[in-house]
């Protein structure tokens, strides 16, 4: 069932997004994805066999997961973590499908730097602007909330 969902999001997605348009990378980019699905679900098992209960299972992966994704290359580059941490980016199973995407991806195409750059400014100044009004929002829900009598808040 996980395979069926997995087909039917990735398949618009990959048009979607506008990777690159042929189909030999498509191809290569479901083969990386049922590999990746493929090792996660064997993780998930062997996890699962080693774990007493239920909530031992669950904070296990939760925290393999959390060091997976921060491991991987995506959030810190390969370059900027420490040397006593590099043997965790290279047992991490998320590092090697996403640097096969891409490379899948990046390879063989023609890019347009000046499109590249300015959709992605765009983008960083649109999460800025996003998260500068989440900012704001979020400190007058503060200054609005009731307090006791006599106490000071932060913004006074």
């Amino acid at each position: 069932m996980a395979d069926l969902k997995m087909y039917l999001y990735s398949t618009p997605v990959y048009w979607l997004v506008g990777f690159q348009r042929e189909p030999d990378k498509f191809f290569i980019f479901l083969l990386i994805l049922i590999l990746s699905l493929l090792l996660n679900q064997a993780f998930l098992a062997f996890v699962g066999a080693i774990s007493p209960n239920l909530v031992v299972g669950l904070t296990i992966m939760a925290t393999s997961l959390s060091a997976f994704s921060i491991f991987a290359g995506f959030l810190i580059r390969r370059q900027n973590i420490p040397n006593y941490y590099i043997w965790a980016h290279y047992m991490d199973p998320t590092t090697y499908p996403l640097e096969a995407l891409l490379v899948n991806e990046f390879t063989g195409g023609k890019f347009l730097s000046l499109s590249l750059s300015l959709s992605l400014s765009l983008s960083l100044s649109l999460s800025l602007s996003l998260s500068l009004s989440l900012s704001l929002s979020l400190s007058l829900s503060l200054l609005s909330l009731p307090r006791a009598h006599g106490t000071a808040t932060a913004f006074d």
